[in-house]
């Protein structure tokens, strides 16, 4: 696969949606719990398996594309992480099944948890690095990643306000 300036650039904005999606729910997976959940929980709740749903199909969508990013990894257990990715989807976003759809979550009944997904985050990136380089593309996605991830904790820290109102 030969990659262009915008075809990469749309390619990273779909991945950095679900990086941002992955991070936003780990930060309010760390309040699951608090005060702050219970008194919010059937709206934290929804947003959580809403994210939650975002960062599986959004994985999904980026290892579809066998010939370039979805290619097998170096690394067994992060190909065993993408493979477990492919369950959920089908079994419940590509036919919703709403019986389901229930606290315990499509990551949780699939066991796959936060540090595979780092894991295969990591990957992909390296992956999206290594192609900026070979394809001589004028993008800097270890920058992006970078402003991604301080922007999704300010706007987190700065949503958070109006739940503890």
């Amino acid at each position: 696969m030969v990659f262009n300036d915008e075809d990469f650039r749309k390619i990273i904005e779909d991945f950095l949606l679900t990086y941002k999606q992955f991070l936003v729910s780990a930060r309010m997976h760390q309040k699951v719990g608090t005060d702050l959940y219970k008194k919010n929980i059937s709206t934290w709740n929804t947003i959580l398996r809403s994210l939650e749903a975002g960062v599986v199909v959004g994985l999904n969508r980026i290892l579809e594309r066998k010939d370039d990013l979805g290619r097998k990894f170096e690394n067994e257990k992060v190909n065993k992480t993408a493979k477990k990715i492919d369950n959920p989807r089908h079994s419940h976003f590509g036919h919703f099944d709403i019986s389901k759809m229930r606290l315990g979550g499509y990551l949780q009944e699939n066991q796959i948890f936060g540090s595979d997904l780092i894991d295969l985050i990591d990957a992909i990136k390296k992956r999206l690095i290594t192609y900026q380089s070979s394809y001589k593309l004028n993008v800097n996605v270890d920058q992006l990643f970078r402003s991604a991830t301080q922007e999704s904790m300010s706007d987190f820290e700065s949503w958070m306000i109006y739940f503890k109102k």
